[in-house]
């Protein structure tokens, strides 16, 4: 699960925080928040700092998330730090936590 909201801060940015787990069992929730915030046609700031697994369901939603905000021009910043994210990045070559999109 995620939770998605839209900041108070004038910057304007929409808020994505990723709850501890991401696997299969939540990826289709995680797939219609995401697509939640890109509606909001704001840059997105993703704090991973929570997650510690996931799974390549999840990796697959992230990686679809990563491309429809690079063809729709917006701006994606992944923030806080996960190892089992990062670890997971790593081993499938995906690069999608290689900072603002």
């Amino acid at each position: 699960m995620v939770s998605t909201r839209k900041t108070q801060r004038p910057s304007g940015k929409t808020q994505v925080r990723f709850e501890p787990v991401l696997d299969v069992a939540h990826a289709r929730a995680l797939h219609a928040q995401l697509g939640q915030a890109l509606g909001q046609a704001m840059p997105i700031v993703v704090d991973v700092g929570q997650v510690v697994r996931v799974d390549t369901a999840a990796m697959q939603v992230l990686t679809a998330f990563n491309q429809a905000a690079r063809d729709r021009g917006i701006s994606l910043q992944w923030s806080g730090t996960s190892h089992a994210l990062e670890e997971a990045d790593r081993l499938l070559g995906l690069r999608l936590l290689g900072g603002d999109q």
